[in-house]
This record gives C-alpha cells, sequence and structure tokens, in this order.
C-alpha cells in the first residue's frame, strides 16, 4: 500500500492595496473645459468655414512658387525666398506653400496652409498654460485664458491663407524663443536664437524679438549669454533691413501714438476712443505689474515665469510701436487679421495683474465675475463674426465659380479697390499651382 502524500499547500500572499483610481476636482475638470471648449469650437470653425480659394497677397506667394519651381540655381531660390513682401521677410510663408505644393504634386491647397496658420493659436494657448503651470497660480486663475486669446475677433485669418501663415504663426516663434531663453544654458540660448530666426522669417515684427530678449537676458544677469545674443541681434537686424525701402512720408506723431495705443487696446472693438483708451490702461497694468515684480526681484522672489510674461508683452508693445509707425489708426483697429496681437496683450495683463495683486487677496465674486466676463466676451467674438466669415466665405466661393466659368470675377471687394486679380488668377492655373 503506497504512502499517502500531502499536496503542497499554495502560499498565502498578503493581498495587494487597493489602488484608487484618482479623481478629477471640479476645479481640475473646469479648467480642462475652458481649455478644450475653445480649442474645438475654433478648429470646427476653420474646418467649416476655411476654403480653398486664393485671394489678395496669396497670388504672391503663388508666383514665388513659380520661380522655386523653374528656376533650379540656388541663388534664385534664395533671392526669391527672402525677398521682401512690403515691408516683411515671408520666409515661412513661402517655405510652407512650396512643401505643400511639393507634397500635392503641384497644386496647393490653401486649407492646408489655413490649417497650419491657425494651429498656432492653440500652440501658443499651450505655452501660456505650460509657464502658468510653473507660477504657482491657482487654477481659477486660468479659465479665462482659453477664451480671452482663442476667440475671433482676429476671424479674417480663417480664409486667408497667407495672413494665417504669417500674422498668427509669428507669435508662436517669438513665444517659443522667449521662453527658452529662460534656461540658463547654451542650448537655450541656441534654441531661441532658432525660433528668434523663424519668428523674423515668418513677419517684419519678429525681428523685434532680438532686442527684447536682450533685455530679457540682461534681467537675468546672464552676461555670457548676453553677448552672443547681441552680436546675432546686430547681424540679423542688418541683413534683414538691408534694401528696405522706408516710407515715403512718416505718420504724424498724433497719429502714430494713436495707432500704438489703439492697436493695444483694439480687442474693445472698432473705432479709435474706446480703443485708445483702453490700451492705455493695458498700458497702465502692464507697468505696475512689471514695477511689483521688480521689488519682488529685489527680495530674492523673483519667479521666471513672470519674467517671460513680462518679456512676450515687451514683444507685443513693440510690435505695436513698428504697426504704428507704418499704418494708419483706422486700419490698425479694424482689420481684424492683426488683432491675435490685441488678444494676446488683454491674455499677458490679465495673467500679470492677477499675479501683481496676489490671488489670495482677489474676493470670489471677482472670481466669478472674470470667469463670466471672459466667457462672454468670447462668446461674442463669434457672434458678431459669424455675418462677415459667411459673407467672405460666399464671395471666394463665387470667385472660384466665376473665374472657372467666365475667367472674370465679381467680388465687390476687389472693385472698390480697383484690384482686379483675373491675371493673377489665370497663371496660378496655367503653371498648375491651383485647380479648382
Amino acid at each position: 500500500m503506497l504512502p499517502e502524500t500531502t499536496l503542497p499547500q499554495p502560499l498565502s500572499l498578503p493581498r495587494p492595496p487597493l489602488v484608487r483610481t484618482p479623481t478629477a476636482t471640479p476645479i481640475q475638470l473646469t479648467v480642462a473645459l475652458s481649455s478644450a471648449i475653445p480649442i474645438l469650437l475654433f478648429g470646427c470653425w476653420i474646418v467649416r468655414f476655411g476654403v480653398n480659394v486664393p485671394q489678395w497677397d496669396d497670388f504672391s506667394v503663388l508666383a514665388t512658387l513659380r520661380y522655386l519651381n523653374e528656376f533650379g540655381d540656388v541663388n534664385t531660390r534664395l533671392r526669391s525666398l527672402l525677398a521682401f513682401h512690403n515691408e516683411h521677410r515671408i520666409v515661412f510663408t513661402r517655405l510652407t506653400a512650396w512643401a505643400v505644393s511639393g507634397i500635392s504634386g503641384g497644386p496647393v491647397d490653401f486649407r492646408v496652409l489655413l490649417f497650419i496658420g491657425n494651429a498656432s493659436v492653440p500652440g501658443l494657448l499651450g505655452l501660456l498654460f505650460v509657464s502658468f503651470r510653473r507660477s504657482g497660480l491657482p487654477a481659477w486663475a486660468w479659465v479665462p485664458v482659453p477664451f480671452l486669446l482663442v476667440q475671433m475677433q482676429y476671424f479674417e485669418n480663417c480664409f486667408f491663407a497667407m495672413a494665417a501663415l504669417q500674422n498668427l504663426t509669428v507669435w508662436l516663434w517669438a513665444g517659443l524663443s522667449l521662453w527658452l531663453l529662460r534656461r540658463p544654458s547654451w542650448s537655450g540660448v541656441v534654441l531661441g536664437g532658432v525660433f528668434a530666426l523663424l519668428a523674423t522669417g515668418t513677419s517684419g515684427n519678429g525681428l523685434l524679438v532680438w532686442p527684447v530678449g536682450v533685455a530679457w537676458l540682461a534681467v537675468q544677469r546672464r552676461w555670457a549669454h548676453l553677448l552672443p545674443w547681441g552680436l546675432g541681434a546686430v547681424g540679423v537686424t542688418v541683413a534683414y533691413l538691408g534694401g528696405m525701402a522706408m516710407p515715403a512720408e512718416p505718420l504724424k506723431a498724433a497719429y502714430i501714438g494713436q495707432a500704438l495705443f489703439g492697436y493695444l487696446g483694439a480687442a474693445a472693438g472698432a473705432g479709435t476712443g474706446l480703443p485708445f483708451a483702453v490700451g492705455l490702461l493695458l498700458t497702465g497694468l502692464v507697468i505696475w505689474a512689471g514695477w511689483r515684480e521688480t521689488q519682488r526681484l529685489q527680495a530674492g522672489l523673483w519667479a521666471s515665469e513672470t519674467g517671460f510674461w513680462l518679456a512676450l508683452t515687451g514683444f507685443v508693445g513693440l510690435s505695436a510701436v513698428a504697426i504704428a509707425l507704418h499704418r494708419d489708426p483706422n486700419d490698425v483697429v479694424s482689420v481684424s487679421r492683426y488683432r491675435i496681437g490685441p488678444a494676446l496683450m488683454v491674455t499677458l495683463t490679465y495673467l500679470l495683474t492677477v499675479r501683481a495683486v496676489g490671488p489670495r487677496r482677489v474676493p470670489r465674486w471677482a472670481v466669478l465675475a472674470l470667469i463670466a466676463g471672459s466667457v462672454v466676451f468670447w462668446a461674442a467674438t463669434y457672434r458678431r463674426a459669424l455675418p462677415h466669415v459667411l459673407a467672405t466665405r460666399t464671395a471666394l466661393l463665387q470667385d472660384a465659380a466665376d473665374f472657372e466659368h467666365s475667367g472674370r470675377l465679381s467680388n465687390r471687394a476687389y472693385q472698390i479697390r480697383g484690384y482686379r486679380p483675373e491675371r493673377e488668377w489665370a497663371e496660378a492655373v496655367r503653371w498648375d499651382l491651383y485647380r479648382f
């Protein structure tokens, strides 16, 4: 008879502790929704209303593509890429259009250009969010930011491809450059210089990130990094301005001041009176916030994130000076494609003011008022822009239909200004750079 065998008992292991999945708090959900809703609506708006139809300065980009495609020598291509467009060297716009044309095998889909240009607005919001998280401000202070920045006062960039690539993207490149300059390393200086070059090659005001970078490095007392940056700023500025045609008749000083503060306060609406007053108010708040931050610097409580906001605000201010020197006050305030700068000015002034006041000193009713006011402002920009967007979209689609069937255009916006783009249309179709 075989002996009984005892089966081994399974080891009694301790149960692992229950891991609770963290749940989002109401304020975290509010922050997420406040970012998601403006971005989603902004993207849907571009997809819904953007059209594959060139207009105005889009044709000059198509003309450059012809030279880039037909002339293979490096010198001709470089001259075409670096050539002035008014007071801008729009290298980024031309290279982007050339890449889209190369990928498609010839024709440019302007909806792709619109998407690339407008994508820089959520990109800029993301950069501000990264800086906000490091600033130590409470979560509620973020909620108004997406509604102030990602809105529709600059609606013209929804269907004007060249304007979107130039007027929107330059702010992202400048912001990235100044953000990287806060890193106390040579890599930050080098990468900041790369994005400063991108900003310079995107729009004329991108050149101004170089002097702002000089001041930003000086405030941080990074003298070893300041010297190469300053030399680079001088070299890029001299190279950029070479061959630039200056305005024949300078504007009067009164007009310059009106345009300067009108641009900074253009988020207040049309006209020159109210935007001028709002621009003065915003400037005063920024100066006060800068003074408070100087006191913190002397007390050893310096926050580089706040310094970044001040540096980016300085870039907005210098851009306003440059625009005021070249534009009529009414155009500065009323032309919608320029209004990304004023939107950024309001956003940065808000952040700097909350930082200067101290979030604990803001009463609950003021918090609710700030959030509700930003949402109402955001919704009002879409409501006011919708009729203009619908009318412009219809006119552009009619342009394509008119030229395809008769070779003539009936767009009243062209007729009022005495512009007849039929020749540009014909050349774009003949060069196979545009297809209906």
